[in-house]
């Protein structure tokens, strides 16, 4: 502080050689930044002016050496740029757009002198229509009936197109556009029109779709299950001619499943139906119904949601690759696995499962003995679950052990709630629902100190140290919607009443990482980002969305077939992971038990670790199960006595009917040699 010039004096630099510097006359700045990717191609061109320039010619081509040369047929603006009204430059007028999915380099001189550097960027592969996420209001002009106008013509009700919140974490942001429709009465038919332009009412979205290289439209919808499948979806582009072009939506029946579907229509099928022009389509209509009368309760009160309305250049649409190509394109993992190119993702995957095989395990029912806690989630109604310990007495319940629907804003159904499905075969038609919302959970136990399982850390207390869970779970996927819940654990099942090892028992999660890890952990004893002894990267990630058995078996003290006191992880029956643990340090038999979430609701009512998905058939026994009793648990056809373990990864693709060869199958070279065929090979939409 007493030498502010210390560092130039070690440098030998006198402080007044800074008086020298002079602002630069070149152009400077640029955005987008040189090198930058995925730049939509309604952007600007924008930068900082050189100093004391007056004038300035800007250069933009998709040839590099064109525009680093300064070529007459890349000059785009040529001396008529003001230096004072530097605000952005649209390169093709108020509603041109770049390319899309494309490499562009460009240049700035200044006054005619200074020639600029040459920039890149890289155009976006897609370009939104509509996502429904900007501001529609209540008031006109700013409705969204004001830009999707409906054209239904019938005197009631008004509005067929109106906004509405649907949160799901795998759609880009919560809103989407609800459309109700009913064709009783003539003209039979329910539409939404919108026009492309700029301004109020319409959508910022160029006409010249071929100019930018569209191939596909891509339109994301979720149905309701009440809904009509007579009434037939469709969606029609017209062009400034007033030439139209309708596509049906090829499975009808979608409309009537609840959950987000992507329809992705080529947009060369436009031109085959009605020969439209694509370089200046002005309208884009979403209908339902044929002119047809409906029969007479079609079409009432039905809805369907749209969202992420967009157009892409070819692209990767997992939904589209070929039967085929799928099988080989399993990395990354996920609900749908794959990336639309074989590579070394597939290599690292499959080194992962490197010989691993499948099973055929001859099934035991376990019965009742030891059997402390079992939910069966079948009362499908109220806002509690039971405790049924006794298989040949299914109505014995032990109401100690009840349990409460629970979350953040009360007992009531709203984060936690009655789903209509259960798990496969012994899960009859019901099970419960977890949103993933903080403080959502089932609270077992209806009194402090009823729920003592007897299973826990201290022999001295005379408690039985050994541990089966056993539980069927459909988990929906890391809750993106919110990154504080994303960074979260997510629990399955726990026995855990603070942070400390005196409060804790042992949890049953998944991590909080998008990772598909899941196991057994005494958080936050050990690791409080993860289980203690969690499963395979990824190991859920496969079944996102699908009803999956879970099971944990842990011996304690150790016993001459167990020494080290392994905790087992199964995944569908399979085992699919072993390693040291212990429970923690101190017990409390008052703790509550917890389901679909780690913590009970004495020490955070407000616990970000919560579930999101369903939850069913919840067991736990205080002794250890074998294989084949785990089999059993696991198994949707439990009195076949026989259950097929698949092995929990798709790098087995040879051969490509598994399910014929059971019990044969093993991840190896002939996998391998399947690959190397095929390597690099992509398959993109449309083909």
């Amino acid at each position: 502080a007493s030498e502010p010039f210390a560092y130039l004096n070690a440098l030998q630099i006198e402080p007044n050689v800074l008086t020298a510097y002079s602002k630069t006359k070149y152009a400077y700045r640029p955005v987008p930044f040189d090198g930058t990717e995925d730049v939509p191609v309604n952007t600007l061109l924008k930068w900082e002016n050189g100093d004391g320039v007056s004038v300035h010619d800007l250069y933009l081509d998709r040839d590099f050496n064109d525009v680093d040369t300064g070529s007459a047929s890349c000059e785009i603006f040529a001396n008529d740029i003001a230096a004072s009204s530097n605000t952005g430059y649209d390169p093709f007028g108020a509603l041109g757009f770049l390319m899309l999915d494309t490499a562009y380099y460009w240049r700035v001189d200044e006054d005619n002198t200074y020639a600029g550097e040459v920039w890149g960027f890289t155009t976006c592969p897609n370009s939104v229509v509509d996502n429904f996420n900007k501001t529609y209001g209540a008031s006109i002009p700013n409705r969204l009936k004001d830009t999707w106008k409906d054209y239904y013509t019938q005197s009631a009700p008004v509005t067929r197109a109106q906004i509405d919140d649907v949160v799901d974490p795998n759609e880009d942001g919560p809103k989407a556009m609800s459309f109700w429709y009913s064709n009783q009465s003539s003209p039979y038919y329910s539409e939404a029109r919108a026009t492309l332009g700029s301004g109020s009412g319409k959508l910022n979205i160029d006409s010249d779709w071929l100019g930018m290289g569209a191939q596909t439209l891509t339109i994301r919808f979720y149905g309701t299950s009440t809904n009509d499948a007579n009434e037939q979806m469709y969606v029609a582009l017209k062009d400034n001619m007033a030439v139209v072009a309708t596509i049906p939506l090829p499975d009808n029946q979608q409309i009537r499943e609840e959950e987000w579907h992507e329809w992705n229509i080529p947009l060369k099928n436009f031109v085959d139906d009605n020969n439209v022009d694509l370089s200046n389509v002005v309208q884009i209509v979403i209908g339902f119904g044929d002119g047809a009368p409906a029969g007479a309760n079609d079409g009432i009160d039905d809805i369907v949601y749209f969202d992420n309305i967009q157009i892409y250049a070819t692209r990767c649409a997992l939904v589209e690759r070929s039967a085929a190509f799928a099988r080989l394109d399993f990395a990354p993992s996920g609900a749908v696995s794959g990336d639309c190119v074989i590579d070394y993702q597939e290599i690292d995957m499959m080194s992962g499962y490197w010989l691993a095989r499948d099973m055929v395990v001859a099934t035991e029912n376990p019965g009742d003995t030891n059997l402390v806690v079992y939910y069966s989630m079948n009362e499908g109604d109220s806002n509690k679950v039971y405790s049924r310990p006794d298989f040949d007495n299914p109505d014995a319940c032990d109401i100690r052990f009840t349990g409460t629907f629970y979350n953040s804003v009360a007992e009531s159904n709203v984060g936690t709630s009655w789903a209509a499905e259960g798990a496969p075969g012994i899960g009859e038609d019901s099970s419960v629902y977890f949103d993933g919302s903080e403080g959502t959970r089932l609270q077992c136990g209806t009194t402090y100190g009823d729920l003592d399982l007897g299973i826990g850390a201290r022999s001295e207390n005379g408690d039985v140290n050994a541990i089966t869970l056993s539980v069927w779970v459909k988990w929906l996927g890391p809750r993106y919607w919110d990154s504080y819940l994303l960074s979260k654990g997510s629990g399955i099942l726990g026995k855990r009443g603070g942070w400390d090892d005196e409060s804790v028992v042992w949890t049953l999660w998944t991590c909080g990482c998008p990772d598909g890890v899941w196991g057994i952990g005494n958080y936050p004893a050990a690791h409080p980002d993860r289980p203690d002894v969690g499963s395979p990267t990824g190991s859920l990630n496969p079944f996102i969305g699908q009803w999956i058995h879970l099971a944990v078996t842990y011996p304690n003290p150790p016993t001459a077939t167990d020494a080290n006191a392994q905790a087992r992880l199964y995944l569908n029956g399979g085992p699919i992971r072993s390693g040291p643990y212990t429970f923690a340090n101190g017990y409390d038999p008052n703790i509550f038990l917890s389901i679909g979430e780690t913590m009970d609701q004495n020490a955070w009512p407000m616990a970000p670790e919560s579930f999101y998905g369903y939850i069913d058939e919840v067991r736990i026994y205080d002794r250890v199960l074998g294989p084949n009793e785990i089999g059993y648990l696991a198994d949707p056809t439990p009195d076949d006595g026989v259950l097929w373990v698949p092995i929990p990864s798709g790098a087995e693709i040879y051969p490509l009917d598994p399910e014929n060869n059971q019990g044969n199958n093993v991840v190896n070279f002939e996998d391998f040699a399947m690959l190397v065929k095929e390597w690099l090979t992509e398959e993109m939409f449309p083909r």
